[in-house]
């Protein structure tokens, strides 16, 4: 990977980005969302920068998609995007709904109220 970030560099001198670290990252990124048609889209609504953080400290599907979105309807900087998942907002968010209209029947409920 040393070698492709040297050509990389010397073949587009003056463009930033082809680091080694940044070419790891590249990968990952790649292997991450090429088999995701859903959040392939989403990715590209966000900057890099958020898309590290969000790959780095989220592995599931679903949560990735909670926080891409949100920072996209938000604009939460980086900064905020961190302290939103530190807080276990994606948690959270899904802890208040429950099933109990679904599951309850209505002589379950009235016989809890007598």
């Amino acid at each position: 990977m040393q070698k492709l970030a040297v050509d990389l560099q010397s073949e587009f001198p003056g463009v930033r980005g082809f680091s080694v670290q940044n070419l790891w990252y590249m990968r990952q990124f790649y292997l991450e969302y090429h088999d995701n048609p859903k959040l392939q889209p989403l990715v590209g609504e966000i900057s890099w920068t958020k898309n590290l953080v969000i790959m780095g400290r989220c592995k599931d599907p679903l949560e990735r998609e909670f926080y891409i979105r949100m920072t996209r309807k938000f604009g939460w900087s980086k900064n905020v995007l961190i302290h939103q998942i530190e807080n276990q907002t994606y948690e959270k968010s899904f802890l208040g709904q429950t099933n109990f209209d679904r599951t309850l029947t209505p002589q379950d409920t009235s016989r809890d109220m007598a």
